[in-house]
């Protein structure tokens, strides 16, 4: 008898037999069992999760001499062998990567309109639907959405998102999950039980991890693994010998060296690694996958490393594998989360790894012990001296030095010139602070509507938007004597007129005149208007003597790039004059 892989001898035949995907068998077990069926179905999922195999057994469901029951084919019947050896005429299944031309849809569209040969229903399955053409699918729309009654559409796709949404929207669509680790390590057992194989260690747990959901895979990766074994016992040493897959103890060993930040220890490890041909992919899941046990672990107590070093390592372990060097990448990845501390020391951050942190003792010498004691006292005399508001003079420096004994004349000298240098630096703090007082008065000082617009955007921009499509007609002086001021909008802008009166804009407006400029707010009487006709040509809002400025500065760079002297090398050098100048708008 030929040999049969595992993946195809243990392909089931029954709904009942598909694995972790409940949801999608209830709905099509009861649209068998009432007969209201779709005109089609689409069956979209990862790899290795049951697509294929979930359309032959609702094809073999729909021409069921005998069916059950629980709606599951008999598989006995000659409608379902038929099904099973592919020799059905009734059952079309094919390939839409190897089909996918408009010909192709046309040929089965045109088969489809004919009668059964027996039976109610013809199927038509078409596997990696995604795969047609645009014009492939416009071709199959009218059929979609009007087949003849005996026509099934089972479509199966692994990236539904390549679909056109008019065919989505005459589909019903069932998303297949990932199958779970508990159901298919209760399936490898019972596989491994009929067909005389077994495992030693935590080996299932490992290959159902590494298959990702797939059974496919995972039956892939055992009938692997049978052929290194001659006793047919999978152990642990088989699956890192061929698979590179990496312990679990050395996964906690590598983590353990980054959370201690020992490098030497680390490179180490990584080089004896790689150099034994491990599987990056996996090192880089399995690396991920104990650094959220540990952050879980850590959501009692202050988790902000944990969290840090996982959410590095998952954002830029994403490019690793597709890097031009990923074991290369990957070992400076690591590296970096091992000299975290680093990174954080100019920000004062402290970690909880760190020397400081974990409350190892700082060793200091008695030297700088005192020098800094004696440091912290000169500085609190001097600031207790600044607040009496006496006459300072300074003898002595911040940091302490070392005494030297000199001459007397050379001694004198050092003193009266540190007395100097003192009083320097004194007068010239004393300037500094004079000129900042200065300049904040100054500041406070410009009184004017332009200066008025910038601070008013800072505290309400909408409304600071707003009059800027208009302009106050009153002098500033007028203003502040008299407490009159008038903003006008011209006809164009009535829509912001409007605004600033239904809004309540006029007496919000009032209340920043009156902050800004330091007046009662009850003197300050404001009218809002629009232009006369005889105030048009000479009226400009302040928007457009913005834009005006704007427009002016730009004129006046593109001039000067003109007359630079780079561009009139270039015109020399090539023979050539300047045709355009776009200045760079971010002035």
């Amino acid at each position: 008898m030929t040999y049969q892989v595992l993946a195809r001898k243990w392909r089931p035949v029954t709904f009942d037999q598909v694995l972790g995907q409940n949801h999608v068998i209830r709905s099509l077990k009861n649209s068998v069992s009432s007969n209201r069926l779709a005109q089609s179905y689409l069956l979209s999922g990862t790899r290795g999760v049951g697509k294929t195999t979930i359309a032959r057994i609702m094809a073999k469901a729909l021409r069921c001499e005998k069916l059950t029951i629980e709606s599951n084919p008999c598989n006995s019947c000659s409608a379902c062998l038929d099904v099973d050896t592919g020799s059905s005429l009734d059952v079309v299944e094919v390939d839409g990567a190897s089909n996918n031309s408009v010909e192709n849809i046309r040929e089965i569209i045109s088969n489809l309109y004919y009668s059964p040969t027996f039976g109610e229903k013809r199927i038509v399955i078409i596997d990696e639907v995604h795969m047609l053409s645009i014009s492939a699918f416009n071709a199959l729309l009218k059929t979609l959405e009007e087949p003849p009654s005996h026509a099934i559409f089972i479509f199966a796709t692994t990236e539904p998102q390549k679909i056109p949404k008019t065919v989505l929207s005459r589909v019903q669509q069932f998303d297949l999950r990932d199958i779970k680790l508990a159901e298919m390590k209760q399936q490898l057992e019972i596989i491994a039980k009929a067909e005389g194989f077994s495992f030693k260690g935590n080996v299932q747990d490992t290959l159902c991890g590494i298959a990702n959901g797939s059974m496919r895979d995972l039956l892939s990766l055992v009938e692997q693994l049978l052929l290194l074994c001659e006793d047919r016992i999978i152990t642990e040493e088989t699956v890192r010998d061929s698979l590179g897959i990496i312990e679990s103890a050395k996964v906690k060993l590598l983590v353990n060296y980054v959370y201690q930040e020992q490098l030497n220890e680390l490179v180490e490890e990584l080089e004896s690694l790689f150099q034994s041909s491990i599987n990056l992919e996996h090192l880089v899941f399995s690396i991920c996958e104990e650094l959220f046990l540990r952050l879980k672990k850590a959501l009692k107590n202050s988790s902000s490393e944990e969290h840090f070093l996982f959410e590095s390592f998952s954002k830029d372990s994403a490019y690793i594998l597709d890097s031009i060097s990923p074991e290369l990448s990957f070992k400076a990845l690591m590296i970096k989360l091992a000299k975290r501390s680093d990174y954080f020391k100019e920000s004062g951050v402290k970690l909880k790894n760190s020397n400081v942190a974990s409350g190892l003792p700082v060793q200091r010498s008695e030297h700088q012990s005192e020098k800094s004691e004696q440091s912290v006292e000169n500085k609190r005399s001097k600031e207790e001296e600044i607040h009496e508001g006496e006459e300072i003079k300074v003898t002595d420096e911040v940091e302490v030095k070392e005494e030297v004994s000199l001459p007397p004349v050379e001694q004198a000298a050092a003193t009266k010139d540190n007395e100097e240098e003192s009083k320097i630096k004194l007068e010239n703090e004393n300037d500094s602070h004079a000129s900042k007082e200065e300049k904040v008065v100054e500041e406070k000082k410009v009184q004017s509507w332009e200066a008025f617009s910038e601070w008013l955007i800072e505290k309400a921009p909408a409304l600071s938007s707003t009059i800027e499509q208009g302009n106050f007609t009153t002098n500033e002086s007028t203003f502040l004597e008299r407490g009159l001021v008038t903003l006008k909008f011209e006809e164009d802008s009535s829509v912001f007129y409007e605004h600033i009166q239904e809004t309540n804009g006029e007496e919000k407006l009032k209340i920043f005149l009156a902050e800004y400029f330091e007046v009662e707010g009850e003197k300050v009487n404001l009218n809002i208007e629009l232009i006369k006709e005889a105030e048009v040509e000479s009226f400009k809002s302040m928007a457009n003597i913005k834009e005006d400025e704007y427009q002016k500065t730009l004129l006046e760079r593109e001039n000067g790039l003109r007359e630079s002297d780079l561009i009139k090398l270039a015109e020399k050098m090539f023979d050539t004059e300047l045709d355009k100048v776009i200045a760079n708008k971010e002035i």
